[in-house]
C-alpha cells in the first residue's frame, strides 16, 4: 500500500518525561502539522489538547466524543471518564 499523507502515531509520549522535555516535543510535534497527519494519545489531556485539530475519547470502547479540538476542555474529558466505575481511568485525565 502507498500511503499517499505521511503519518506518525504517538502513543503516550508524556509520562516519565520532565515538563520542559514534553513541552519541547509538542512544539515539534505542532511543527509537522502541515507535513504529515499526527496521531496522539496521552494521558494528560492537556498536552494533546495543546496540539490537537480534532478528538476523539472513548469510553468502555464506544466514542463518547467526536470532534473540535477548539470545543472540548481537558475538565469535560475528565467528566466523560467520571462516569465510570472504573477509577483507574479518572486518575489517567487528571492533571
Amino acid at each position: 500500500m502507498i500511503v499517499a499523507t505521511p503519518r506518525l502515531v504517538v502513543d503516550e509520549f508524556s509520562p516519565g518525561l520532565a515538563p520542559s522535555v514534553a513541552q519541547d516535543l509538542l512544539a515539534a510535534l505542532r511543527s509537522l502539522e502541515s507535513r504529515c497527519a499526527v496521531v496522539m494519545t496521552d494521558q494528560f489531556v492537556a498536552h494533546a489538547l495543546q496540539v490537537a485539530d480534532s478528538v476523539l475519547v472513548l469510553r468502555r470502547g464506544q466514542v463518547a466524543y467526536p470532534g473540535p479540538a477548539a470545543e472540548m476542555r481537558a475538565e469535560a474529558i475528565e467528566r466523560m471518564y467520571s462516569l465510570s466505575e472504573d477509577r483507574k481511568v479518572r486518575t489517567l485525565v487528571k492533571e
